[in-house]
């Protein structure tokens, strides 16, 4: 017979689960209609003698030994329901503002690519997503995003002032459940250009990593290293922005620039954007960190903007580079082979 111990993380990640998915959950012949809800590392350890939700009656009703456990497990530093949680990719802490949160794993590593246009040129957004479908669902059930109607999807443009200005003030929490690293390109290139579509486009990948051997060349190779290990082998969606280069093209291109001349293997995922939550996440992710980089705002939610290897034809075609990396463990990364540190750095020419 199990443990009690193995009971009661299952219980843990059902509550896990549930809350933030905003599910029903039966527990001990009663069922609980529970809402969405970011679970605090330490809530079902709260004593209530009021209950003022549904998620409130559940803790109520859990059993004193299940907290008894759950304080010492919670509280463990290793090998505990954190650990353990992770390990099995059923849930995951993440920190914001310093403060635990617990969130379910929903889905493995995969990649969104999309573009957002203004005036003077073109955000390329290359967001590389440890999990796309808890983040979408954070979108969708806990900040209740609108959908567009033709086709039904999220999308940046169209939602009001008032929807955006919630995803900006929440856009810390959606990066650390559901990214591991994000490339945004700023360009002018993509407009007017002077050169073929395709070399342009290897063009602003190489550029990002590039060119800065005697100055940065181990932190630029490094660099190129972790979104080649985000990307490579990987499942990716792309946007069809780049007519009239092809989806499948882009991908090939992407994880061929960034392999550097190592074996590579492009993964395209043949799906249009109202059914690609990868897609809409990094059109809802490239529309919030445009906002940002326009109001000089974008080191607030810790993105660093590095120079650019400019490359491109034309005097006045330039690019500006923003890149963001998740901090904390990410188990849909580590569960593959880490690229970066059995693989000699690449030397940048």
């Amino acid at each position: 017979m199990p443990s009690p111990k193995k009971d009661y993380l299952g219980l843990f990640g059902s509550i896990v689960r549930a809350g933030f998915l905003g599910e029903g959950l039966r527990f001990q012949r009663s069922n609980y209609a529970l809402k969405p809800m970011l679970l605090g590392k330490y809530d079902v350890l709260r004593s209530i003698l009021s209950p003022g939700s549904e998620f409130e009656r559940l803790v109520k009703d859990l059993p004193r030994d299940f907290k008894s456990v759950a304080k010492t497990e919670l509280y463990r530093k290793s090998s505990g329901w954190i650990e353990k949680g992770e390990k099995d990719r059923k849930f995951k802490e993440i920190l914001v503002r310093e403060k635990p949160f617990i969130v379910p794993i929903l889905s493995k590593q995969t990649v969104g690519i999309d573009t957002s246009g203004e005036s003077d040129g073109t955000y390329i957004c290359i967001a590389c997503l440890c999990d796309a479908k808890c983040g979408y669902a954070f979108l969708d059930r806990h900040l209740q995003l609108p959908k567009a109607k033709e086709p039904v999807e999220l999308k940046w443009a169209k939602l009001n002032r008032d929807y955006r200005k919630k995803v900006m003030e929440n856009l810390q929490i959606l990066f650390q459940m559901s990214a591991s690293a994000i490339l945004i390109i700023k360009t002018n290139a993509l407009v007017g250009r002077e050169e073929k579509l395709t070399d342009v486009f290897v063009k602003l990948i190489d550029g990002c990593f590039s060119g800065y051997k005697h100055n940065e060349g181990e932190a630029r190779a490094k660099l190129r290293s972790r979104f080649f290990e985000l990307t490579d082998d990987v499942q990716i969606h792309c946007d069809s922005d780049f007519t009239p280069l092809t989806t499948p093209v882009i991908v090939h291109q992407l994880v061929k620039t960034l392999s550097g001349g190592r074996p590579f293997t492009p993964l395209h995922v043949v799906l249009k954007s109202e059914a690609s939550h990868p897609i809409q996440l990094s059109d809802i992710i490239c529309g919030a960190v445009k906002s940002l980089i326009q109001e000089d705002k974008e080191s607030e939610l810790g993105f660093k903007q590095i120079s650019f290897n400019k490359k491109l034809k034309g005097k006045s075609k330039d690019a500006k580079v923003f890149v963001w990396e998740n901090q904390a463990r990410d188990p849909g990364v580590e569960s593959r082979k880490p690229l970066a540190r059995t693989l000699p750095p690449l030397e940048a020419p």
